[in-house]
Parts: C-alpha cells; structure tokens; sequence
C-alpha cells in the first residue's frame, strides 16, 4: 500500500506527498525500534534481576 502510494505521487510529481510518505515511513521504523529496545531492556533487567535472586 506505502508503494503504492509512493509511485502514485511520484508519477503525479507530488513532491509533497512523496516526503510526507517517506517520513512517515522512518517514523514508524524508529517508533519500532525504540519499542524493541525497551522490550529488550526489560528483558534482560528481568533476567539479571532473577539470576541475583537465585544466587541469595
């Protein structure tokens, strides 16, 4: 759909769409990212914190 979209505005020459399609596509890649991280982080603040229970 996101390509698409994007051919559409560049064979129509909209300039304008086709940035605000690209920026909305790098949003929503950081947005995933930064989740994954946080995710990964909790993770793995669990996990250490399980291993010094463990060894109490």
């Amino acid at each position: 759909m996101i390509l698409r979209s994007v051919t559409k505005h560049v064979k129509d020459q909209n300039w304008f769409a086709v940035l605000l399609d690209l920026v909305i596509v790098v949003i929503g890649v950081f947005i995933g990212i930064q989740v994954s991280n946080h995710l990964w982080n909790v993770c793995r603040h669990c996990t250490r914190h399980a291993n010094s229970v463990r060894k109490q």
